[in-house]
C-alpha cells in the first residue's frame, strides 16, 4: 500500500487477514472493513473485493451488509471467479446463519 496506493489487491488481502484469520488477536473487524472498503473503491466491479467487504461486516457483527455483500459478490462473479463461487456460496450460507468466516 505504501508503494502503490492504488493497488486494491494490497487493500483487500489485509481485510480479508483482519476479517478471517483464525487468531482473535490479530482480527480487526473495524480495520477490515476499512481496508476492504477502500479495496473495492479502486477496483467496484471486482466481486472478490465485494466479497471481502462480506467478511469484514460478518466480522463487525453486521450479518445483514455480510449477506448482501456476499450476495452482489456471487451475482457480480466473471468467469475467471467461477472456482471461487463454492467457497462464496458456504460463506453465504454461514452469513446467513449469522457466523463470520474463519481461515483455516
Amino acid at each position: 500500500m505504501q508503494v502503490d496506493p492504488q493497488r486494491p489487491a494490497a487493500y483487500g488481502e489485509l481485510a480479508w487477514l483482519l476479517a478471517t484469520c483464525p487468531d482473535e488477536k490479530v482480527r480487526d473487524g473495524k480495520k477490515a472493513w476499512e481496508y476492504a472498503r477502500k479495496a473495492h473503491e479502486l477496483d467496484p466491479e471486482d466481486a472478490a473485493y465485494m466479497d471481502k467487504l462480506a467478511a469484514a461486516f460478518a466480522e463487525c457483527g453486521d450479518f445483514e451488509q455480510a449477506v448482501h455483500w456476499e450476495e452482489k459478490a456471487i451475482a457480480g462473479s466473471t468467469r475467471s471467479q467461477v472456482k471461487d463461487l463454492k467457497d462464496w456460496k458456504e460463506r453465504l450460507a454461514l452469513y446467513q446463519k449469522k457466523m463470520p468466516y474463519r481461515l483455516k
